[in-house]
């Protein structure tokens, strides 16, 4: 037998799993705005194994809002409070990243944006509140790859790319808002905000 309240705790459970597309700016042309879906895979591999924080991170980093879980506007009222963005916040996007990735052999078509969040989010088994805010390490830079041609893009679909991972990396020593060996690490560099 379910009862209402099952439902709707499921209900509940499921929505924070569930993710609008994101905007950003294009790697070809930053005045030009894509969207992206959220790879359901990425979210659903890292549920399965309760590896909850990039997930939380998603939505305040990606999608631009916290993350829908009960009491979260404590988070917003807390110092330190996250940094909500979205990838239109990118100071810098690169393409391929010269190793496999999922099911292409160099990586080369992946797009990779750049976030300089000050504070992040982090899950935190509490009873209050499942999330803290975790303020990010100075030498420390936030990834989002995007996969412009993933196979759940259907030909009809209006959709530019699929965002396939999301991981904090270290950033270089002499351009702190970049990742370390940027020049290297990438192919090429497709724009960066250049910052006074």
């Amino acid at each position: 037998m379910c009862f209402a309240s099952d439902l709707l705790h499921e209900t509940v459970m499921e929505h924070w799993l569930t993710f609008s597309d994101a905007s950003a700016p294009s790697g070809l042309d930053r005045k030009v705005i894509h969207r992206y879906m959220i790879s359901p895979e990425f979210v659903g591999r890292n549920a399965s194994i309760s590896r909850n924080t990039p997930i939380l991170q998603i939505s305040t980093h990606i999608v631009g809002q916290l993350p829908p879980i009960n009491n979260i506007n404590r988070l917003a009222g807390a110092t330190p409070t996250p940094t909500i963005g979205t990838l239109a916040n990118s100071v810098g996007c690169f393409q391929g990243l010269k190793r496999p990735h999922d099911d292409e052999h160099d990586g080369d078509s992946v797009l990779i944006y750049v976030l300089n969040p000050l504070v992040t989010i982090a899950y935190h088994a509490d009873m209050v509140c499942l999330a803290k805010a975790v303020t990010v390490p100075k030498n420390t830079v936030l990834t989002v790859q995007v996969r412009p041609k993933h196979p759940l893009l259907t030909a009809e679909s209006q959709l530019n790319g699929v965002v396939t991972r999301l991981e904090f990396v270290s950033s270089d020593a002499l351009d702190p808002t970049m990742p370390v060996d940027h020049g290297t690490r990438y192919a090429r560099l497709l724009w960066r905000e250049m910052r006074l």
